[in-house]
């Protein structure tokens, strides 16, 4: 198994308190791990260092995992209401998916080069009537 790309302790100081369970924390953070690897196509050994952009999503994504371990969606007290996603456990969002694939050098963006089967125009419009011309 490929080493966590962050640990409890950086965790917790990211969050600002100690987690209740390191144990449930390292787990998620190895599930957390696993995802962005699968979503950066990094092999187990890579990155040898982890880009900066990484870390607060893999925080993100842990953080999720231990507030919401349930997957509920809604809560009410009095006036408040809070509404969430339907998910469980470890996710990326799609903005950071994003920001995994920018931060492995895979944002997805490229040039296709194109060529056409028509022949080349041999005329051209004037005075609102097509005009022959020859090669």
């Amino acid at each position: 198994m490929a080493e966590p790309l962050i640990d409890v302790a950086d965790l917790e100081e990211r969050l600002g308190y100690q987690v209740e369970s390191s144990s449930q924390a390292g787990a998620l953070i190895d599930d957390a791990s696993a995802l962005v690897r699968e979503i950066a196509g990094w092999d187990d050994d890579e990155p040898t260092s982890v880009p900066a952009a990484v870390v607060p999503v893999v925080v993100s994504m842990v953080r999720r995992g231990l507030d919401n371990p349930h997957g509920h969606e809604s809560e009410q007290v009095g006036n408040y209401r809070y509404l969430g996603a339907h998910t469980t456990g470890v996710f990326a969002t799609a903005r950071e998916a994003k920001t995994i694939r920018r931060a492995a050098g895979k944002a997805g963006v490229g040039t296709v080069g194109l060529e056409g089967y028509l022949l080349p125009e041999t005329g051209r419009w004037q005075d609102g009537s097509w005009i022959e011309e020859s090669l």
